[in-house]
């Protein structure tokens, strides 16, 4: 019996050292038993392996100059090879033949099949900044043939918070007497708001004021104002309503590609004779360009999903209406704004020409167009909605495709041709 437990003694001591042991060599105290690797250098086409330290005891591998920092990859990815320049063994790239480069460090050659007519080519990239064009050029190694492509500058200045472009060095000079105010969200000062306060004449927006963005232009911020040009730098997000309404001399306005929401009368009522929203705008309030009786080009980015009702009610001089092909909710074929899903007209111009497809003209669509005396409208539609060519004073012709019964048969809204030429007639094609 005493034998026994004498034994057990024996066995739990062992067993006691053991685990005490596996404790301090399984570097459970932090005491790693360091072998050093010299690892293997990299070559063209094999990985190679970092020096580093190695544990013995837990297995884990250590950085060479920080013996405290574990290494989760020894792999040094392969170099790939350094070509020189090819050598070719034709005179001419009117003829076949091939071209043969060998890598300056491995020796490797590598050789290329060359069809007659086949350049052999090397490339030469000057970067474009936001205001200076780069330069793609490249020349044959052969028979010295070259081209070269322009890369459009990019347009886009990227400021510091002292309003220096880092790229070009232009310095945006905010315009005196701009007012801002706090933009908030969840509690936290993001940006903020402007209007015009005391400014005047051109104004230019800056991209930060107190080293923080200018993200919003705010309700009625600058209407009514006697601005005549407007510079904006800043990273708007939204224009607020009828910002800049009744801004009798203010003919052009350049929007920034962070702008997603462009409120109710925006620009009603102003002097502006063309605009271009960005594909990052997805929509647009009501009577956005109400009375904007100067405005003759509208430019539709990508984006832009819905319209207001009225956004081009007396556009007396709209002419030119383009959406990118990009955009998947609206087009513009044969100059007039179109909602895809619905086949409905929402705007148009003095020349366009409705396509055979649509099947409602919009409310107020031709709303005022002056100088448009012929308007062809196809078989394929079934309404004609309120105001549809209200106030069209020259119009002096509306030709239906169809027969005079078909056109009985559509449905016509209030007004939709009140005030147009008191001699204006519906013809017929069919």
């Amino acid at each position: 019996m005493e034998m026994r437990k004498r034994t057990w003694k024996i066995l739990l001591a062992a067993l006691l050292a053991g685990c005490l042991t596996a404790g301090l060599y399984g570097c459970g105290n932090g005491e790693h038993q360091y072998v050093f690797v010299e690892g293997k250098a990299a070559t063209c086409t094999e990985a190679g392996v970092r020096p580093h330290y190695h544990c013995d005891h837990c297995g884990k591998d250590f950085d060479v100059d920080d013996r405290s920092a574990e290494l989760n990859s020894l792999t040094i990815e392969p170099l790939g090879h350094d070509f020189n320049t090819p050598v070719t063994s034709r005179a001419s790239c009117t003829e076949p033949g091939s071209a043969e480069r060998t890598c300056r460090v491995c020796g490797y050659v590598e050789k290329t099949e060359l069809a007659a007519g086949e350049h052999l080519f090397r490339s030469y990239i000057t970067d474009a900044t936001c205001l200076k064009e780069g330069q793609s050029y490249k020349v044959c190694l052969i028979c010295g043939y070259s081209e070269t492509q322009v890369i459009p500058a990019t347009g886009a200045h990227s400021f510091g918070t002292d309003n220096v472009c880092k790229l070009c060095n232009l310095r945006c000079v905010p315009s005196e007497g701009l007012q801002y105010e706090v933009v908030y969200d969840n509690g936290m000062q993001v940006g903020y708001r402007v209007s015009c306060g005391d400014a005047e004449g051109s104004i230019v927006i800056p991209y930060y004021h107190e080293s923080l963005p200018v993200l919003e232009v705010a309700d009625e911020g600058f209407a009514g104002e006697p601005i005549t040009g407007l510079v904006c730098y800043a990273p708007l997000r939204t224009i607020g309503e009828r910002a800049f309404m009744n801004c009798r001399k203010l003919s052009s306005v350049t929007l920034p590609d962070t702008l997603e929401k462009i409120e109710a009368e925006a620009f009603s009522t102003s002097a502006i004779t063309s605009i271009s929203i960005p594909d990052s705008v997805k929509e647009i309030g009501g009577y956005t360009f109400y009375q904007c009786d100067m405005l003759k080009i509208v430019e539709v980015g990508a984006g832009l999903q819905s319209v207001g009702e009225y956004d081009f009610w007396n556009c007396g001089q709209l002419t030119v209406i383009n959406v990118s092909e990009d955009n998947q909710a609206l087009s513009s074929t044969g100059n007039c704004l179109i909602v895809r899903a619905t086949e409905t007209l929402i705007a148009g111009g003095v020349e366009s020409v409705i396509p055979e497809d649509v099947k409602v003209i919009g409310k107020a669509a031709f709303i005022g167009r002056r100088g448009m005396k012929k308007i062809v409208i196809p078989k394929s539609v079934v309404k004609i909605s309120d105001y549809a060519f209200r106030d069209c004073a020259d119009l002096v012709e509306i030709q239906y495709e169809g027969s005079q019964a078909d056109w009985e048969l559509i449905e016509k809204g209030t007004e939709w041709d009140a005030h147009t030429d008191s001699e204006c007639k519906v013809t017929f094609g069919g």
